[in-house]
């Protein structure tokens, strides 16, 4: 029941946080009228270590619910305080959309939370994970990613006068294991 509220009403505060903190819409638009946000959005990192934002960053862990996470530790818990039932309405207000409007004026309270998204939007986690998400074709709508970057390599090799044969010669290492 609780985890539901997270998965829910969690989602519309964190959504409407994203798009005030940073203007951009996200593909799920949120219910900025939820007046139950409170019940599964807190100041959630108030109350945890440094240790598990190590854990969470970790690219291994991308996409994976917490609960999934076998390295998060009851330990990396540094105060309930900000986690109880009611701890939601200080960090969010009303709803949803109160969260969003105080996130556009870039209320300092909400500054880890938008340093953390923004983290993996940063070039070494992001179109690493991307380029070898598409260069995997391992989805209908990835075939062909291969030939098209094979013929722009091309036209890019020519242009800057490099000496690797093919993109993956020029983005990997010898041993072509990391970017």
């Amino acid at each position: 029941h609780h985890r539901d509220h997270v998965n829910v009403h969690g989602l519309n505060g964190f959504l409407c946080l994203v798009r005030g903190w940073f203007g951009c819409q996200l593909p799920i638009i949120p219910m900025v009228d939820d007046e139950d946000t409170f019940k599964g959005c807190a100041d959630i990192w108030s109350g945890l270590s440094e240790n598990a934002w190590a854990v969470f960053c970790d690219p291994m862990n991308f996409g994976k619910d917490f609960e999934g996470i076998k390295e998060l530790k009851p330990s990396m818990l540094t105060s309930r305080e900000h986690g109880h039932y009611h701890a939601g309405h200080a960090f969010i207000g009303r709803n949803a959309g109160d969260m969003e409007r105080s996130a556009r004026k870039k209320d300092p309270k909400y500054l880890q939370y938008a340093d953390k998204f923004a983290f993996f939007f940063t070039k070494d986690f992001l179109v690493k994970r991307m380029f070898e998400v598409l260069n995997a074709e391992g989805k209908p709508e990835y075939v062909g990613f291969k030939g098209a970057c094979s013929e722009l390599y091309a036209l890019f090799k020519h242009i800057y006068g490099l000496s690797e044969d093919t993109l993956l010669e020029y983005l990997y290492d010898e041993y072509i294991m990391n970017i």
